[in-house]
């Protein structure tokens, strides 16, 4: 499966991102977990994927995170060129 433009950045905003393929046969913007990585239970269903060994993403969809589980973020949740819900759900 032939990948995205591999730039470090968003096309549209220019904000870093990390690009990873997905389980789904596509790929994926992922904020970057720097400082931290987000606390899973802090980000609605839907909303965290995770990031297997080889750097393929996966989307938990309505499962309950274990306590203290890291998630990642879809870039578009946050792009401030896109309007996209926000994680508060405002």
């Amino acid at each position: 499966m032939p990948g995205p433009d591999p730039g470090p950045t968003c096309p549209d905003c220019g904000l870093r991102g990390d690009i990873n393929p997905t389980y789904y046969r596509w790929w994926i913007r992922l904020e970057p977990d720097d400082p931290e990585p987000l606390a899973a239970q802090t980000v609605p269903p839907r909303q965290r994927w995770y990031l297997d060994p080889g750097g393929t993403a996966w989307n938990s969809q309505d499962d309950k995170p274990r306590p203290g589980q890291p998630c990642r973020i879809s870039h578009s949740l946050v792009c401030p060129v896109w309007t996209a819900p926000t994680l508060h759900g405002g």
